[in-house]
């Protein structure tokens, strides 16, 4: 399942023998470029679920100092193999998951240059061979949703290199999916082997900005969901629309609710899915926005309050 969130997108594909353990560690550990992100990732997700979450809380679930935690996120000092192994104990983590996270660690904490460049290797190994990171201009340049809908094509064991056989297959023209395929080409994304096409890396993942690609892309899979309402089967789609009242400030948990939702439903029906029994690609969207403007009886808005809650730790 490819999916782009508000900050980050990663495309997920699975060879002709299913989703092996190496590449499910690696997808889930995509977001985190080091030990630090890993971290204050977890952290956040804490706070999400309770607001009253310290870092000194953490640190002691840690098993650390708080004043050691609080450098190391900073910036302030470095971390060394040995504790970032302590830390790692209190996660259920794979053997592969801690040897890329410690990695990391010994890319910029090692203490030789001979530690530092074994651990800067691991990681440009696991980098190389599993995902092909896009910048922003590349995004760019496959924003259109038919980029994406071709990679996932991809994962079907039907598929075959032929522009007319793809352009059917998705209800777009001939020129649209060679002009596609070629500029995917130019970026690496896939390459041409023995006349037939395949992806460069396991995964594909860029960060998204705010830019107008991006939000041309989202309006585009909206624009691909109106037109199923009448367009499709009943069977063939999936529709669940509504409003709901809330307190905004559980957005920070609404939205690691609804990621860890996408992150499970990718897992079930796509990374652990038998690869032999895939026969068709569908477009999986969520989309959660506020529609009004509430103001109290002095005319402000609530969420533009200030804070009155205390910090802790």
């Amino acid at each position: 399942m490819h999916v782009i969130k508000q900050n980050k997108c990663s495309h997920s594909a699975i060879d002709q023998n299913g989703l092996q353990t190496y590449d499910r560690d690696i997808v889930e550990l995509i977001h985190y470029t080091d030990f630090k992100t890993f971290l204050q990732q977890q952290f956040q997700s804490r706070i999400a679920k309770n607001s009253n979450y310290s870092m000194r809380a953490f640190a002691r679930d840690l098993g650390i100092a708080p004043p050691q935690l609080s450098c190391y996120l900073r910036g302030k000092r470095g971390l060394s193999y040995v504790t970032a192994e302590k830390i790692l104990d209190q996660f259920k983590l794979s053997s592969l998951q801690k040897k890329f996270l410690l990695s990391s660690i010994l890319k910029e904490f090692g203490r030789s240059d001979k530690k530092r460049g074994r651990g800067n290797s691991d990681l440009l190994q696991y980098n190389s061979s599993h995902y092909h990171a896009l910048k922003d201009d590349e995004f760019r340049v496959v924003s259109d949703w038919q980029h994406l809908a071709i990679l996932t094509l991809m994962e079907l064991p039907q598929f075959h290199f032929d522009l007319e056989w793809i352009a059917n297959q998705l209800g777009i023209g001939v020129e649209t999916v060679g002009l596609a395929i070629g500029r995917m080409l130019g970026l690496k994304m896939i390459s041409l082997v023995d006349g037939r096409l395949q992806k460069s890396a396991s995964y594909v993942s860029y960060t998204v900005d705010t830019s107008e690609a991006n939000q041309n892309f989202h309006q585009q899979v909206l624009d691909k969901h109106a037109s199923a309402i009448k367009g499709r089967r009943t069977s063939d789609r999936i529709l669940n629309s509504g409003f709901i009242s809330i307190d905004e400030s559980q957005i920070g948990e609404v939205r690691l609710f609804i990621d860890e939702f996408c992150d499970a439903f990718d897992q079930k029906f796509s990374m652990h899915a038998n690869h032999m029994n895939k026969n068709s690609v569908y477009s999986f969207g969520i989309q959660f926005c506020k529609v009004c403007n509430v103001t109290d009886q002095a005319g402000v808005n609530p969420s533009e309050k200030p804070s009155t809650k205390k910090q802790v730790g």
